[in-house]
């Protein structure tokens, strides 16, 4: 996230005599160096191990407007195979009877804990499910949940909370993995209609086996049809690991990780972002596919945030065509035009039946949603299709991709 584009909140800095406190359920501190970011204004709040959570709570702040912007959160989590989740709750009255709350972090919806260093997650006001009355233009009161999964205790070092302009317009990007056929024949066929771009992430040892992309087709959706070749999988073997590359370590991963590589340089293809293999994104496999690639997308459900929330752990969801309908992804649409965000929908294989298996889509749903997107745009929605390449470089702050 740009750094020019964070504008601090006066309610969520720490300087010293900060006023927030703890609950009395495991410790609440300020924090001393080397976890200070921001000058002085960190603290930490730390769970007892129980399953409790520990909050910390503002005073009375001066009010800052928060309509129209992202909330975006600062922090560092220690010991994260304990946590339960983090919950930000603002207010801009009495905070136990009307307030908006967000889910910072869940496991079940969000497996990516940006843990590793100072980072940040970030959420739109739509993420926040509001209780009684809230003025988003005048909040002057935050609360932070920290919980742990009843295995340990769990240290979250808070550094800030700021709001980060949205940018317009929404944007709306189709991602295919894998490279099966299907993305050719039923896809490009739908999306072209409308001149839509795409993001194909491809297993390169299997691109021209039958049922799948060939090189040729790969070609030809990029020079003809303005889509991104992206990297997915050097070997179907290490793609179809319980936790894809996550299962891998040290050469055996940097082999694979280097195949797909020198694949990708061999044959022309722009190393723009990469989409891991069961949208596992551990540190190690991480570190390397920064060391590659410009971003990385994982399988959390999203909106993501403009700017992003992190370019390496981008939400773009992996859609089930066995429970997500037409209509479901139409609302998502709807809610990422009304806030302004980015949705990134990633499916497999297009088939014309109905889908047999989780990585199948019917080719008329999937018709049915590209469709809406289209009359947004003919109502007049401000709404943009790019790929996933495209999309971060049409982020502020961001140079073209």
């Amino acid at each position: 996230m740009a750094g020019d584009l964070r504008q601090e909140l006066p309610l969520a800095m720490f300087p010293s005599g900060h006023g927030w406190t703890g609950n009395g359920k495991g410790s609440f501190s300020d924090v001393g160096a080397p976890l200070i970011v921001n000058t002085d204004r960190s603290f930490k709040i730390e769970t007892n191990g129980s399953g409790e959570a520990s909050v910390a709570s503002s005073p009375e702040l001066t009010p800052v407007d928060l309509s129209g912007a992202h909330v975006a959160f600062h922090c560092q989590i220690s010991f994260s195979n304990r946590l339960d989740r983090v919950v930000l709750r603002l207010a801009s009255g009495n905070i136990a009877t009307d307030y908006a709350e967000a889910t910072i972090w869940e496991d079940a919806e969000d497996p990516v804990i940006l843990g590793s260093s100072f980072e940040m997650q970030s959420l739109s006001p739509e993420a926040f499910a509001v209780n009684g009355e809230v003025d988003w233009s005048a909040i002057n009161r935050a609360q932070i949940f920290l919980t742990d999964n009843a295995t340990g205790k769990v240290t979250l070092y808070m550094a800030g909370i700021y709001a980060v302009p949205t940018a317009s317009p929404a944007i709306v990007s189709f991602a295919f993995d894998d490279g099966r056929a299907s993305v050719y024949s039923r896809g490009l066929r739908k999306l072209s209609a409308y001149r839509y771009p795409a993001s194909a992430y491809v297993i390169t040892d299997i691109v021209g086996e039958s049922g799948w992309l060939s090189l040729e087709q790969l070609y030809a959706l990029r020079d003809q049809h303005h889509w991104e070749i992206g990297g997915h999988a050097f070997t179907l073997a290490a793609h179809n690991l319980p936790d894809g590359y996550d299962d891998l370590e040290g050469e055996e991963l940097e082999a694979e990780v280097d195949g797909l590589r020198g694949w990708l340089d061999e044959h022309g293809f722009r190393r723009d972002t990469f989409a891991y293999p069961k949208g596992a994104a551990g540190l190690e496999v991480r570190a390397l596919i920064k060391r590659d690639y410009g971003a990385g997308r994982v399988t959390a459900m999203g909106p993501e945030t403009l700017p992003s929330r992190d370019d390496y752990t981008l939400r773009g969801s992996s859609i089930n065509g066995q429970l997500q309908t037409p209509a479901e992804l139409k609302e998502r649409i709807d809610a990422a035009v009304a806030a302004r965000t980015w949705l990134v929908l990633t499916f497999h294989d297009i088939v014309t039946g109905s889908p047999a298996a989780a990585t199948e889509y019917k080719e008329s749903a999937f018709g049915e949603v590209v469709d809406h997107v289209r009359a947004l745009q003919l109502e007049g929605e401000n709404i943009e299709v790019l790929t996933v390449a495209d999309a971060l470089g049409a982020l502020p702050g961001n140079p073209p991709a």
